[in-house]
């Protein structure tokens, strides 16, 4: 596995991948916006793929605003 040094000197893996829409559709007056309808399955199947292959990072970042109410 490739590793690369961050600015602060830790040491993490190369390949990352990004998961914001596996968190599922934005939806604004019962209509999905954004990334569409997401499939669990496939985002599992996704997230295993990629831990196969290397990916070890992720962010863990604040909760986004809540929807816009309808």
């Amino acid at each position: 596995m490739q590793m690369m040094e961050l600015w602060d000197g830790r040491s993490v893996p190369r390949i990352g991948i990004g998961t914001w829409a596996a968190g599922g559709a934005a939806r604004w007056r019962d209509t999905a916006t954004v990334y569409g309808e997401v499939d669990d399955i496939r985002s599992q199947a996704a997230l295993a793929m990629a831990y196969d292959i290397g990916a070890r990072c992720s962010t863990r970042l604040p909760p986004m605003a809540p929807a816009m109410p309808n």
